[in-house]
């Protein structure tokens, strides 16, 4: 698992020269995460996911009791 943590230097220069080639100016979480760490991205995107659920069904019940 914590070799999850670690990006080899040629996956990481592949994006640096994608992003220069594309001459982008700013670089967003998503994509840095997503290209370095995809399944980290996965992980947050599940959890923001069920948080989200969990939100909704706690408001049915608010809206229920209330």
């Amino acid at each position: 698992m914590i070799d999850d943590l670690h990006v080899s230097y040629e996956k990481f220069h592949k994006i640096y020269k994608a992003v220069k080639d594309h001459k982008m100016k700013e670089i967003s979480f998503e994509f840095l995460v997503g290209s370095c760490f995809p399944k980290a991205m996965e992980n947050i995107k599940e959890e923001m996911r069920r948080q989200y659920t969990l939100g909704y069904i706690e408001g049915q019940k608010e809206g229920k009791d209330g």
